[in-house]
């Protein structure tokens, strides 16, 4: 853990974040450990205490003993700095009206969970992944960083090749057997790294892509893809094209 400076843990504190946690010492050999908790970071002590008088941070290590503690005990009954901003204001707190909105929320989630599999198309189990859940994390950083007007659009990447200037293809393969049926495998979705997208390139990337798995086109497979010139060109020879009814 790199070291974390006061002002590093006051905000991790306002941020309510989850990392920080606070403990008393196993074994506290003076009573003045009645008003201080030992600050944790990731479960790591990044020697700081908090006095629960005056709710300020100081700096302190195991072999500081309880000299420290007596003396700021003191201070802060005397110079309480009754203006200042508390940091207990923005720690979270486990009561009953938070364990309700948390409710509340996950309900939310759930409902969105199962809108946004079921308008695309796409697997429950999706959410219970490891890339969706590092997703998940970072989309929730973001608005805690952002305001709520911050519209959602303008922090999702655009996957289309004009923006990111990069062509991307795939390939699928579908076979059927009695005994599982129509079987639909994705052997590549790779970058398009050829100089032009004209017929022999195509049909180059396709073969070299069927290669890898040690596969090849012949008369005994059928190559479904767009109806353009290009694609109705690479395939005119040594395959079986099929159009997709769904490209025009």
């Amino acid at each position: 853990m790199a070291s974390l400076s006061k002002s590093d843990i006051e905000k991790l504190i306002r941020n309510r974040d989850p990392s920080i946690s606070y403990a008393k010492p196993k074994k506290p050999f003076s009573e003045h450990w009645n008003n201080y908790s030992q600050v944790f970071v990731n479960g790591i002590p990044p020697h700081y205490i908090f006095c629960s008088n005056c709710e300020n941070l100081l700096a302190w290590k195991t072999g500081d003993g309880s000299t420290n503690l007596k003396k700021h005990s003191q201070y802060c009954r005397d110079k309480f700095p009754g203006n200042q901003q508390l940091l207990t204001k923005f720690m979270s707190s486990n009561n009953g009206n938070n364990e309700r909105l948390i409710r509340m929320i996950k309900k939310d989630l759930i409902t969105a969970a199962a809108e946004f599999c079921a308008i695309d198309n796409r697997p429950f189990s999706l959410i219970q992944g490891n890339g969706f859940q590092h997703l998940a994390n970072a989309m929730y950083g973001a608005g805690r960083a952002l305001s709520a007007f911050t519209p959602i659009e303008s922090l999702l990447p655009d996957r289309t090749t004009p923006y990111t200037k990069i062509g991307y293809g795939g390939l699928s393969i579908h076979y059927f057997d009695d005994k599982f049926g129509l079987n639909v495998l994705i052997l590549c979705c790779k970058a398009y790294k050829l100089p032009n997208q004209q017929a022999n390139n195509v049909r180059l990337f396709t073969e070299n892509i069927l290669r890898s798995f040690s596969l090849e086109l012949d008369k005994n497979t059928s190559i479904v893809c767009d109806n353009e010139n290009k694609m109705r060109a690479a395939f005119r020879h040594g395959a079986v094209r099929v159009g997709c009814s769904a490209h025009f």
